[in-house]
């Protein structure tokens, strides 16, 4: 997340150091190892908690950095908040 707010200039552009979809795998990678450690369904749902809240602060990153963005990462950001939601709510549901 850290790498999305640092940017290199290349010539007369800007250029940010992360990419939104790395955030995304990363987040999905940690969920996942969390959801490993424990069988317990509150554990479960805490680590959907986690990422959903992860993906929202994505999301309003996204929308701060906009301007040196590619438009397709506006609307992936909103896909990724609402995945995290349904996986979220799911869980909840079982």
């Amino acid at each position: 997340m850290e790498a999305l707010g640092q940017t290199k200039r290349r010539g007369a552009v800007l250029v940010l150091l992360g990419k939104p979809e790395e955030v995304y795998t990363w987040s999905v990678r940690w969920l996942n190892a969390q959801r490993d450690m424990s069988d317990k369904k509150d554990d479960h749902i805490a680590a959907l908690e986690g990422h959903f809240k992860r993906m929202k602060e994505l999301q309003e990153k996204v929308t701060d950095l906009r301007e040196l963005l590619p438009a397709v990462e506006t609307p992936a950001a909103a896909w990724y908040v609402a995945e995290a939601e349904l996986w979220l709510a799911k869980e909840k549901a079982k």
